[in-house]
């Protein structure tokens, strides 16, 4: 058992005799690096799983941003190299710069060619009441991926929550 301390194999020459006390120590030692490992992974996978939460709640925020500003068209550009580009956010830089600013660096690009059918799952559900249509497609030529969201604008609807106007 000293091999997974040291790399080495120990066997007390002359001597076959291991006590208890030897063993139960070898195991202990194994069963913390075994735990240690366990705790790095699940610490990995939590990381993961926020960077995936921040990404979906920016996409979330941005549709919000755009429907309240009665704009139902969100063009984005996620590029290989980790470049974000995004169409029609003149009257927005600050809010599309600070809300994907954690995912330059092709962290974005990652996401959503791992996960883009979940992400497409979760805005289509979570916005079904506008009739969001999400598309995500892959232009080889530039290394990159085209994301449009396209949502209906329900006046009605709008006007039926106001404060301001009775119907």
């Amino acid at each position: 058992m000293e091999f997974y301390r040291s790399g080495n194999l120990f066997w007390p020459l002359g001597s076959i005799e291991i006590t208890r006390e030897e063993i139960d120590k070898e195991f202990k030692y194994i069963h913390q690096i075994e735990k240690k490992n366990k705790n790095y992974i699940t610490l990995a996978i939590k990381s993961a799983a926020n960077t995936f939460d921040q990404f979906i709640l920016t996409l979330d925020e941005l549709i919000i941003l755009f429907y309240k500003n009665f704009k139902n068209e969100i063009i984005l550009f996620f590029y290989e190299d980790g470049e974000i580009r995004a169409s029609g956010f003149s009257k927005f830089p600050i809010e599309f710069n600070e809300g994907f600013a954690p995912f330059k660096g092709g962290i974005a690009y990652n996401l959503l060619m791992a996960m883009g059918q979940h992400i497409k799952s979760h805005l289509e559900q979570n916005f079904e009441k506008i009739n969001l249509k999400w598309e995500c497609n892959r232009c080889n030529f530039e290394s990159y991926l085209r994301v449009d969201i396209n949502f209906t604008i329900d006046l009605t609807k709008i006007i039926e929550n106001s404060s301001r106007i009775n119907i």
